[in-house]
């Protein structure tokens, strides 16, 4: 995988000080594959693509026709930019090709005096080398690391991967599937390494051990968990606080961030199950739409629902148990279904669920016989009660 500098690196190069950039100030961001000094007039069937084109004019007819069918042969042949010596070849740019590079973003780059392009271009391309092979590294470690995270996700032995006998130092794992509204398919690497660094250092500010892999859909975090489930719940919540507020200042800010926490994994054997519960419980959380951050062990009934999500069977029956109450509510434009659901979620408490309605307590005693008469059912008796109230969270999860 080719990884390159930038114009906007480049210009800040010892050698590129008396240089101005003149035209294309938006392509600063442009890719420098290599660098040619070029003295023909028509360098299109010279060039791959990339390159930061070197020239002093020298050997061009010296009208404007010829610099400017140059500057829009290099930019067909998608070169990176333009550097121009200035001199008796070229003695300034004129504002038609200033205007051209503007509208195609083209750097051109302009240096007033006499300068050593021999220097420069030994210069740019040992800081390629170096930045490739920089990358090269880097590129190295994270794909040892996700293969280490796919190792432990499949419950294989991991020693060939881990520097440290799991066996020898005992610890206990929580996975996190982290993922988002839009793809997470990055289409640089320095940018899957931007996201990597930036997950890596912050929850490297509450765990000893974190490790990751970014995937097609989303990341996968496997974070240390031997401090009590309240304390490991606290810092998982202040790690995504400080990496939503990360993202917020990047380019994935338009990406609305989820978070689905695992079950706890005893050993790295049990990683797997883990995994599978983050899976889960981020499917649970797109689902319900109310927080960014969702918990296995806290979701609840939603955890045995979510199991049905795909077997009709389970909404026949709730709908079945509700289909009376779901009726008189539509032609009388009442909310008997929603007053029987704060009640139950009340836990029976008359005041506290009359306090969530407004309303007086003996207009919640009607509705509540309303609710008996119409479902037929004993709202004392806690086996009806709990299959009522899973039938109103079933309804509710599908009809999101």
């Amino acid at each position: 995988m080719l990884h390159s500098l930038t114009i906007a690196q480049i210009l800040q190069r010892p050698l590129f000080t008396s240089a101005k950039l003149v035209g294309g100030i938006q392509g600063v961001n442009r890719k420098v594959s290599w660098v040619h000094i070029l003295y023909i007039e028509n360098p299109r069937n010279f060039l791959h693509g990339g390159e930061l084109i070197l020239t002093t004019g020298n050997g061009f007819a010296q009208t404007n026709d010829v610099l400017t069918n140059y500057v829009e042969q290099l930019i067909l042949a998608h070169a990176a930019g333009l550097c121009i010596e200035l001199g008796p070849y070229i003695p300034h740019i004129p504002q038609s090709i200033i205007r051209l590079a503007d509208q195609h973003d083209f750097p051109i780059i302009i240096f007033p005096n006499l300068v050593k392009f021999v220097d420069m271009t030994r210069d740019i391309h040992e800081l390629i080398v170096q930045t490739h092979s920089s990358y090269s590294l880097k590129e190295y470690e994270m794909i040892q690391e996700s293969r280490l995270v796919e190792s432990l996700l499949r419950g294989e032995d991991v020693a060939t991967y881990h520097p440290v006998s799991l066996h020898a130092r005992p610890l206990t794992y929580g996975v996190l599937a982290l993922s988002t509204d839009q793809s997470l398919e990055l289409e640089h690497f320095d940018h899957m390494h931007e996201l990597h660094a930036m997950i890596h250092s912050i929850f490297k500010k509450f765990f000893s051990h974190v490790i990751l892999s970014i995937q097609k859909e989303h990341v996968i975090i496997i974070v240390d968990r031997h401090h009590h489930f309240q304390t490991w719940t606290n810092r998982i919540e202040q790690s995504c606080q400080l990496l939503a507020h990360d993202v917020e200042d990047s380019e994935w800010a338009q990406k609305k961030m989820l978070v689905g926490v695992g079950t706890f994994a005893a050993s790295a054997y049990e990683i797997t199950r883990s995994y599978t519960t983050a899976l889960e419980a981020l499917a649970i959380q797109r689902k319900l739409g109310r927080t960014n951050l969702l918990f296995y062990e806290q979701a609840g009934i939603y955890r045995y629902i979510s199991k049905f999500t795909d077997n009709h069977l389970l909404l026949q029956m709730a709908t079945t148990d509700l289909e009376a109450i779901e009726e008189y509510d539509r032609k009388n434009e009442a909310n008997l279904l929603f007053t029987l659901k704060m009640y139950l979620d009340c836990d029976r408490s008359k005041q506290q669920t009359a306090n969530a309605l407004y309303i007086h307590r003996q207009t919640l005693y009607h509705r509540l016989e309303h609710v008996k008469q119409l479902l037929i059912c004993d709202l004392e008796d806690p086996i009806q009660r709990l299959a009522l109230h899973v039938a109103i969270y079933t309804r509710e999860f599908h009809m999101m």
